[in-house]
């Protein structure tokens, strides 16, 4: 029989909780909260299919409440701004501006210099609403 661990320190990681909502039919905008990985990435990738089916022009997705941002999920990200994947919408990240761990992450990995990145999603709004005037 295994031993179990009672240790304190190894609890479980917070799961990523997942909330969407659509502020106007032309943008999806999806709110992470918890951490970014490789357990969660898939589920992540699989709920932005189903929320993209209806290929809205536009997909925010709001990184304020992550906690951590790892390779796996930066790939979902990618993925998304790309097109592919089954994920459909102009991709545009907010939320930066309020947590520098998943900005450095963005950062480093020069992702916020091929994705637009808003501080929130009112500048996400007003940036496209911008664009739609042209």
């Amino acid at each position: 029989m295994a031993a179990v661990s009672t240790d304190p320190s190894r609890s479980p990681r917070p799961p990523l909780t997942i909330a969407t909502t659509w502020p106007r039919p032309d943008i999806c905008l999806v709110r992470l909260s918890g951490e970014l990985d490789l357990d969660t990435a898939p589920m992540l990738r699989t709920h932005l299919r189903t929320q993209t089916a209806a290929r809205p022009p536009y997909l925010l997705v709001d990184l304020s409440a992550v906690t951590l941002l790892a390779a796996a999920g930066l790939t979902v990200l990618v993925g998304a701004m790309r097109d592919d994947q089954g994920v459909h919408g102009q991709l545009r990240v907010v939320g930066l501006a309020t947590n520098r761990p998943v900005a450095r992450v963005v950062h480093l990995t020069a992702l916020d210099t091929v994705l637009p990145i808003h501080p929130t999603v009112d500048h996400a709004v007003e940036a496209i609403d911008k664009i739609k005037q042209g």
